[in-house]
């Protein structure tokens, strides 16, 4: 008897517990949908994204070699040349990575917003066609491709993220950019980079889905499958224009 009665109180002791457990998880608030620090990855639309050569980007005379003509222009178009990988991982189309550099704290109730700190960390374009350089006031004349990438770690910018409802919504950004620009002339290889100075680009209004990137986009777990920009909750990939009074770039999701 006595044996009978220490196991029905064992058996109300542990259903007393899991009475608490119960009312303790009923009454704990709904988890919160913070987005994570972590990696955006974009491919470059190539009608959406230029560079002017004027005023501080515009190339000395003589840069390219003696007798060279300074190089002025209207908007030299770009697109992306992939990276292949990033962090040890296949990255798709991606040419553009911005990190973000802190969470965003949001939800559990919406709208909400938050802003972070953010940078880019990789970035590979190239001119869709040569430029024409000129020398001695334009007597002679040859072709060179320009590459575009990063000369090494970048200023800070910042993100704001609004988020109506939980399948995501919106955000804008302020990202600054000092590109490093490599001239190749195309007859012979021959080279000349320089470093251009800081653009500040602007974007805002673009979509971004929670739940990271689905088909027509690039999953890639660990790096994408979070938090989407430029693709709508629905999933459709939508243009990010990131613009500066002398640049503009456009951008997508990255895609397989």
């Amino acid at each position: 008897m006595r044996q009978t009665s220490t196991r029905i109180t064992a058996l109300r002791f542990a259903a007393s517990l899991l009475g608490a457990a119960l009312l303790c998880s009923i009454a704990a608030p709904a988890a919160s949908a913070d987005v994570p620090a972590g990696f955006d990855l974009f491919e470059t639309d190539p009608q959406a994204t230029h560079l002017m050569f004027a005023g501080p980007t515009a190339i000395p005379g003589g840069f390219f070699n003696p007798g060279s003509d300074p190089f002025t222009s209207g908007p030299v178009a770009f697109g992306g040349a992939p990276l292949e990988t990033f962090q040890s991982k296949g990255s798709g189309d991606a040419d553009t990575v911005v990190r973000r550099l802190a969470p965003a704290p949001l939800g559990p109730t919406f709208p909400d917003n938050a802003t972070i700190p953010i940078e880019i960390v990789a970035l590979n374009l190239v001119s869709v066609e040569p430029i024409t350089v000129t020398y001695n006031g334009g007597q002679q004349a040859e072709q060179w491709q320009i590459k575009v990438d990063l000369p090494g770690a970048q200023p800070q910018g910042q993100m704001n993220i609004d988020q109506q409802n939980a399948t995501g919504g919106t955000f804008s950004s302020q990202l600054p950019v000092q590109p490093r620009l490599t001239f190749t002339r195309i007859r012979d290889g021959q080279q000349r980079t320089i470093t251009g100075p800081v653009l500040p680009y602007n974007s805002s209004g673009s979509p971004w889905r929670a739940g990271g990137c689905v088909p027509p986009a690039f999953r890639i777990p660990g790096l994408t499958d979070s938090f989407c920009p430029g693709l709508t909750p629905g999933g459709q990939k939508t243009l990010t224009l990131e613009q500066s009074a002398l640049a503009q770039h456009g951008v997508l999701p990255v895609q397989p």
